[in-house]
């Protein structure tokens, strides 16, 4: 198996795909109901906001003869990943009314795990 650094626009297109899956998920979880739905649909964009930040910090300036900056950037990246989550969560569960937490967190997980998915049997 071969690894290669994704290009921007491929990282972009991700969480596009992304934010399409919270929408599709949140849709399906109208069938449970309206608090269902709204956190499910919550729980997508963050994972796919969060996903959409690392991106950029990681693929805004990147110059492939600067391979260490690269390095900084994924790190420095993967940080600010994690305070937008964990910011994002946050705001949900103070904010928003009768969460779901269970479509809330599930669906976070399943965006979350998508770029896995797709690097393993699309790429």
């Amino acid at each position: 198996m071969s690894i290669h650094l994704a290009e921007k626009g491929q990282a972009y297109r991700i969480v596009l795909m992304q934010l399409a899956v919270a929408l599709i998920a949140g849709l399906i979880l109208l069938v449970f109901g309206w608090s269902q739905a709204y956190s499910g649909f919550i729980g997508g964009v963050i994972a796919a906001l969060a996903n959409g930040v690392f991106a950029y910090r990681v693929f805004a300036h990147y110059q492939a003869q600067e391979p260490g900056k690269l390095l900084a950037r994924f790190y420095g990246g993967e940080l600010l990943k994690l305070v937008v989550t964990g910011l994002l969560f946050a705001a949900a569960v103070l904010w928003l009314d009768a969460l779901s937490m269970g479509a809330l967190l599930g669906t976070y997980l399943l965006v979350a795990m998508m770029p896995m998915f797709i690097s393993h049997f699309f790429i």
